[in-house]
């Protein structure tokens, strides 16, 4: 069902953009498809880049995957902003972006996120095992932080404990900030989440033991093959790797640095 709504969904922003180009281009506006883990630190830049240059950004969020799908099938869009690594090098091998383009913009290390007060006194990933507790994930087919998820539950705990995980994941989210949510609402007990969700309201993050992080992201971003405007698009992938987007990040929580993730894993 997941699958068949996000195939619904990709098909009409397909149409949307090949339809209503109006609502999406202008003279000087540009079209970017990103990751819901770039939200807090895009809607912060967003008004502000569009003051500043005059140009207006039309933004459109989901899981890097769907983003992506709904660029191979719209064929439109400037920028791919996805979540992590992982999809951006996706669109490269799809030959959907400018690699040269590339650049990278925040860090982001994986996490235990609970509810504010953390109720079911969470200490680290074995109480996920341990407790009784209602988990939900990132969806690994199209969420950069779901198949993080899944590779921290492969790779730090046995055979066993996965299917005991398993039974508990309640949901897979179709997004970062829908993960955000499930917590914060109480949906869900636990999930696994970004540092950064310790500035989002409502939550709290459990850091995991250093020897549990195998790796961490970075959001990177990229000039769409299908651009018009690549010129354009790269002066604001310019404009993100800037000192003025990268104080709006730290104020988000994200790193900007691979000193400042390194200083996090090892406290």
């Amino acid at each position: 069902m997941k699958k068949l709504i996000n195939f619904v969904l990709s098909v009409f922003f397909c149409i949307l953009y090949t339809f209503a180009p109006n609502l999406t281009y202008g003279e000087e506006s540009l079209l970017i498809f990103a990751g819901e883990a770039t939200i807090p630190f895009m809607e912060k830049i967003k008004p502000l880049y569009e003051s500043k240059e005059n140009v207006r950004l039309h933004i459109n969020y989901g899981g890097s995957g769907v983003v992506m799908s709904q660029i191979m099938l719209s064929k439109r869009g400037d920028i791919f902003i996805p979540g992590s690594e992982d999809y951006m090098e996706r669109a490269k091998k799809n030959g959907l972006i400018y690699g040269d383009t590339t650049k990278s913009i925040a860090y982001l290390v994986p996490v235990l996120v609970v509810k504010k007060g953390n109720p079911k006194s969470i200490t680290g990933l074995k109480d996920l095992v341990k407790k009784d507790v209602k988990i939900v994930i990132g969806n690994p087919e199209n969420v950069c932080l779901g198949g993080y998820a899944v590779e921290i539950f492969e790779q730090n705990l046995s055979a066993e404990e996965q299917k005991i995980i398993k039974r508990k994941i309640i949901n897979f989210a179709g997004g970062c900030d829908k993960v955000y949510l499930a917590v914060k609402t109480g949906q869900a007990d636990v999930a696994i989440g970004w540092h950064n969700f310790s500035k989002m309201e409502g939550v709290e993050i459990i850091k995991l033991n250093k020897r549990e992080i195998r790796r961490v992201s970075y959001i990177p971003a990229t000039v769409v093959i299908y651009s018009k405007k690549r010129d354009l698009a790269k002066k604001f992938i310019n404009f993100l790797n800037g000192d003025e987007a990268k104080k709006i990040l730290k104020n988000e929580g994200y790193f900007v640095t691979t000193e400042e993730v390194k200083r996090f894993i090892d406290e």
